[in-house]
């Protein structure tokens, strides 16, 4: 590799079970279970990384972790809003059944097409794709060049991993992001040519 090439490595982790159970919790801000803060301290145990810095979600099930891991590594802690969920909007807080009771029909297209289909008041897939990646470029600019963890959702590792494979959006449904799950993406900068993406992994805790 050139010289001229500096790498970004971004170390994606996704929060672990919350204390609600299995609801539609986009934009819910729920606390993590014993379970689920357990599932992401297991998930970086054996962590070998020089992180330089922790991003993390402002919702509750990923900052907790994010800043009792920052206060133990003293590393510096920034919060990014972009990072949060899609919104669910009429759907936050409800189970499947709820909704299936109330709008079976809706709910089974959104399941089929998500990037055509957008919950009732909730946030549609194409802008909520570009907000993950308009953050991405911004934390590019800001910290380029560093290994950073970022703290966040299922949703927003699927929009991330689409950027950087050149998905389809309509292809993000069929990526599994289980809790405490971990993925590392590089990001290889060149003066000469535009930056270059590349999943590394993505592998449960």
């Amino acid at each position: 590799m050139s010289s001229r090439v500096s790498v970004t490595t971004l170390d994606l982790l996704r929060h672990g079970a919350c204390a609600d159970g299995d609801i539609f919790r986009g934009r819910t801000d729920s606390l993590l279970s014993q379970v689920g803060l357990q599932q992401m301290r297991q998930a970086i145990e054996n962590n070998t990384s020089e992180w330089k810095a922790i991003i993390s979600s402002p919702l509750k099930r990923c900052l907790q972790f994010s800043q009792q891991l920052a206060d133990q590594q003293k590393l510096p802690l920034a919060i990014e809003a972009d990072f949060q969920e899609i919104s669910f909007g009429d759907w936050e807080g409800l189970v499947t059944e709820e909704i299936e009771a109330d709008s079976g029909k809706q709910l089974e297209a959104y399941w089929l097409d998500r990037e055509n289909n957008t919950p009732p008041n909730g946030e549609a897939l194409v802008d909520f794709h570009q907000r993950t990646f308009s953050a991405l470029q911004q934390l590019l600019k800001q910290r380029r060049g560093a290994h950073q963890l970022i703290v966040t959702h299922g949703g927003v590792i699927r929009s991330l991993i689409a950027h950087a494979l050149q998905m389809p959006l309509k292809a993000m449904q069929h990526i599994d992001v289980p809790y405490a799950c971990r993925t590392q993406i590089k990001v290889f900068h060149s003066p000469d040519h535009p930056d270059w993406m590349q999943l590394m992994h993505h592998r449960p805790y």
